[in-house]
């Protein structure tokens, strides 16, 4: 197991693991910059979800992973009970800008990942919180 899955198996497990992601504001950069920071992204989302769904597939739930193709912009978006990451970059006039949506986006302006990096706090984080709310939804039934 990788040192990623052993961290989603102490979550299913009941530890406490979650932290925030590291976040920065969403600002203007440049289109490669934008461009290569979304698709660096979505390619170690893929990886790291395929990695936690392996860890996951004891609890029969799985981190759906889907991708957005808007006007200008590019996005994917993962799903883990009912709670929703969205990590989007849009483009335009020349320039980038990185959003973050759902989970892990604390506060209410604008924000983006602070990174490829930051990825596997934001899925231990829609783990964990999923895990939490479906444990609380399970107590109250």
């Amino acid at each position: 197991m990788t040192p990623f899955m052993v961290r989603v198996d102490e979550l299913v497990e009941g530890a406490d693991g979650t932290h925030r992601p590291g976040i920065r504001e969403s600002e203007p950069r440049s289109v490669v910059e934008g461009a290569d920071e979304q698709v660096m992204t979505r390619s170690l989302a893929e990886q790291l979800v395929s990695e936690a769904n392996a860890v996951l597939s004891v609890t029969g739930r799985a981190i759906d992973l889907t991708d957005e193709l808007l006007d200008g912009q590019l996005s994917f978006i993962m799903r883990f009970a009912d709670r929703v990451a969205r990590v989007s970059t849009s483009f335009g006039d020349g320039a980038s800008v990185g959003h973050l949506q759902g989970v892990g986006a604390a506060g209410t302006g604008g924000v983006a990942l602070d990174g490829p990096d930051e990825l596997e706090e934001l899925i231990l984080l829609l783990i964990g919180s999923g895990l939490a709310t479906a444990a609380s939804a399970a107590a109250t039934a």
